[in-house]
């Protein structure tokens, strides 16, 4: 799997209209999306990046979007799904028979 047909390539740490993707910018999208949210990385969903490339390329064909780092991090396209709800911890469950005493 070396090259991809899609819209942007790496260009000046932006991406830019051009035919040409390659699979490994994929990620640079999601550093810069969390970058820009001020989120950590591993909030990023990189597969719901992969899954808006399409919804972008729509939306910069209609002239209404030009950044795809600006367009995912829209509070407008929150609905795309690209940032990870907060998951609860999980908790120890205690199966022992007796408690501890306190």
């Amino acid at each position: 799997m070396g090259t991809v047909s899609t819209k942007f390539i790496f260009s000046n740490s932006r991406f830019t209209a051009a035919p040409l993707y390659h699979r490994g910018k994929g990620v640079y999208i999601t550093v810069m999306v969390a970058d820009e949210l001020s989120l950590p990385f591993d909030r990023i969903s990189l597969e719901m990046i992969f899954r808006g490339l399409y919804h972008f390329s729509v939306a910069q064909e209609k002239g209404q979007a030009d950044d795809p780092v600006k367009y995912f991090a829209a509070k407008e396209n929150l609905d795309l799904g690209v940032v990870k709800s907060v998951r609860k911890p999980v908790s120890k469950l205690d199966l022992s028979p007796f408690t501890a005493p306190s």
